[in-house]
């Protein structure tokens, strides 16, 4: 069995923002990084920023993060969902991450991990384990009949 750790979310680098963690609960909301592209979706693949909106209100009033929004600067671009964990999917070009991914065999793991900011101390990033995938098959988006 081989494992492969994948950094995600949105953070300084992809979305200049951390999404919130509270340490003490270890409860967070994930947030996906701007997809960074021109693609034109269709409209039923378009996933924007709007749908973060509501989770982060929740997590705010439940843990008493007082000024917690979406910045204004995620809420134009499309989200990139990767991975996307309502379809159990990571996408990769292939090129760099992707060409190791593509290696990965039944019953390895793909750990994902983020960089997260703390409601508790605001200037503190917690780097956590946000997702596991224990690997079925790997399939490029090539061969996945239309």
């Amino acid at each position: 069995m081989k494992a492969m750790l994948v950094r995600i979310g949105v953070d300084h680098a992809y979305g200049a923002w951390n999404a919130p963690v509270d340490p003490t609960t270890r409860r967070f909301v994930f947030v996906p990084i701007p997809d960074g592209t021109t693609k034109e979706y269709t409209p039923r693949h378009v996933r924007g920023y709007d749908e973060i909106i509501a989770p982060l209100t929740e997590f705010a009033k439940k843990y008493g993060a007082r000024d917690l929004c979406c910045p204004e600067g995620l809420r134009q671009p499309n989200m990139r969902l990767d991975p996307d964990f309502d379809h159990l999917t990571y996408g990769d070009n292939g090129m760099r991450r992707g060409a190791k991914i593509a290696k990965l065999r039944t019953d390895d793991l793909l750990v994902f991990y983020a960089g997260l900011r703390s409601i508790v101390r605001p200037y503190e990033l917690v780097y956590a384990l946000v997702g596991l995938f224990v690997i079925e098959e790997v399939v490029r988006a090539i061969n996945i009949p239309a």
